[in-house]
């Protein structure tokens, strides 16, 4: 059926066209999966009743110098939770915002939590 150099460029080319049809079916089914999931992450409570936020920062040396830079994180994550949570009709406030020591916490932890304040798994 298919011989010589032109048997070869033939099937090549079927070969080829089956496999670029075989990956844009499978780009069309991520294309869809992505409206259906957005369809079921719409359906969240309206509401959110608090958050809490852990903050990794050095310790300052004064009394004024702590009291100075716990206003400054409180106004900072106040702002940002405000900015990704600002939405109609939607309430929130801080309920506490802790520091944390990352000298013992485990790189692979750390990162999944700046991945998460980055904001690369929230969906808005």
């Amino acid at each position: 059926m298919f011989k010589g150099i032109i048997g070869g460029i033939q099937l090549s080319v079927i070969n080829m066209l089956l496999v670029f049809s075989v990956l844009s079916l499978l780009a069309l089914v991520m294309y869809a999966l992505k409206y259906l999931v957005k369809t079921k992450a719409n359906k969240k409570p309206e509401e959110t009743k608090g958050t809490s936020v852990i903050i990794s920062s050095p310790v300052s040396t004064t009394k004024e110098e702590q009291i100075e830079e716990k206003e400054r994180i409180v106004a900072i994550v106040s702002a940002a939770v405000a900015y990704l949570w600002e939405k109609p009709g939607k309430k929130f406030r801080v309920l506490s915002i802790r520091r944390m020591d990352t000298t013992s916490m485990n790189p692979w932890t750390a990162m999944g939590r700046q991945e998460l304040m980055l904001g690369k798994n929230i969906k808005s």
